[in-house]
């Protein structure tokens, strides 16, 4: 039950700690002039953290349930 715990604390801990260094970035640029092209990003970085968190969360948790 205490190592169950402690992971559960570890994961949770690192997904805290993505998900807030995704959303801490630093200041958006000033907007582009007028005459250049707007671009949008694909993919949204903090999405993207999250995401990853969230897979190597799940990961976590599979193969601890592996090792019983």
């Amino acid at each position: 039950m205490k190592k169950i715990l402690t992971r559960l604390f570890l994961i949770s801990s690192l997904a805290l700690v993505l998900n807030a260094a995704a959303y801490a970035g630093p200041t958006p640029p000033p907007p582009p002039t007028p005459t250049a092209p707007k671009k949008a990003p694909e993919i949204d970085p903090g999405l993207a953290i999250s995401g990853v968190s969230l897979l190597v969360g799940s990961l976590t948790v599979l193969r601890s349930r592996r090792d019983k």
